[in-house]
């Protein structure tokens, strides 16, 4: 692994907001840092079997993971241990058995390019970093090292893995978005999921959270349609 320092693009945050990245700086400088947020003053650059070797190592953290989820499903004791209540348990027995498809996750490594790498977090339910991810990302090779190749083909796998979800719903339902409107993170990565299904073909909607009603059957949008399928982006803390 070799760390490089660079110049930043000197109109990088014209080209963020470009892409619905408006949230690349923190809040007003303070003591505790500049405010910098993205960051375009290092790079990182790896090589192919340290690549191999964070493909490799996230394939198998996340078969670790699942194994932990199949084990805990089929013993009501854990579920309750962890905080599920009783009411819960076959409805999440019932998705993770029939293998309900799912989107994406964020595994957090400590990793030097020298010995294994180490989980630190795995965030399956409210990663976010996608647009930085997907987009910022591949914008910023083209313009600073356009010879290059990166790893990384985030957006390309997910209007892959939406394409699977495609096939795995009623024709002509609609897949909803739900997030905070005044949260731009969440709103904007919600908007830029949105782009991506419609890419693979699905119909979709944003709804604010707030406006997700309940018949006492079925979640509901602002027309009281049934909302069968959705995403939300809800940080439960």
């Amino acid at each position: 692994m070799k760390r490089h320092i660079i110049e930043p693009r000197k109109n990088w945050k014209e080209k963020a907001e470009e892409v619905g990245f408006t949230y690349h700086t923190c809040g007003s400088p303070s003591e505790d840092g500049d405010g910098t947020y993205w960051d375009e003053s290092v790079a990182y650059e790896f090589s192919m079997t340290e690549i191999e070797e964070l493909e490799e190592a996230t394939e198998e953290c996340q078969l670790r993971c699942l194994d932990v989820v199949d084990k805990i499903v089929n013993n009501s004791e854990l579920m309750e241990k962890i905080g599920i209540t009783s009411k819960y348990h076959s409805a999440i027995k019932r998705s993770f058995t029939q293998d309900d498809p799912s989107l994406y996750g964020r595994f957090d490594f400590a990793y030097n390019g020298e010995g294994s790498p180490k989980m630190l977090e795995y965030n399956a339910d409210t990663p976010t970093m996608v647009i930085e991810t997907a987009l910022m990302q591949w914008f910023w090779l083209q313009d600073v090292k356009p010879g290059k190749d990166q790893f990384n083909s985030l957006h390309e796998k997910l209007i892959d893995q939406f394409k699977v979800i495609k096939n795995r719903m009623i024709p002509g339902e609609k897949f909803y978005f739900a997030g905070y409107e005044d949260s731009l993170e969440e709103y904007q990565t919600c908007t830029y999921f949105q782009d991506v299904a419609t890419q693979a073909g699905l119909n979709c909607e944003f709804i604010e959270l707030s406006q997700i009603g309940w018949n006492g059957i079925d979640f509901t949008d602002l027309q009281e349609n049934p909302m069968k399928y959705w995403f939300k982006l809800y940080p439960w803390e």
